[in-house]
């Protein structure tokens, strides 16, 4: 696992107060990054709904049509 502030542990020209911005920045750029996958998967997830939800209404049609209820059996 890596540290919070990897570069707070290595020694660079930096000073301290630098290399916390600089650490900061970095992770609120992955934060955004994360965010945005998020929420393009969001976006992919609405568009597949409708069509989820129209198989599954005539997935219930097929069954309907193959398992009549017990008043349309015929004797």
């Amino acid at each position: 696992m890596f540290p919070l502030f990897p570069a707070i542990i290595r020694k660079g020209p930096w000073n301290m107060t630098e290399r916390i911005e600089f650490e900061t920045e970095r992770l609120c750029l992955h934060q955004w990054k994360s965010a945005d996958r998020l929420s393009s998967i969001d976006g992919l997830i609405a568009l597949e709904v409708p069509k989820h939800d129209t198989l599954k209404s005539h997935q219930k049609g097929l069954k309907q049509q193959l398992f009549p209820s017990s008043g349309e059996v015929q004797k």
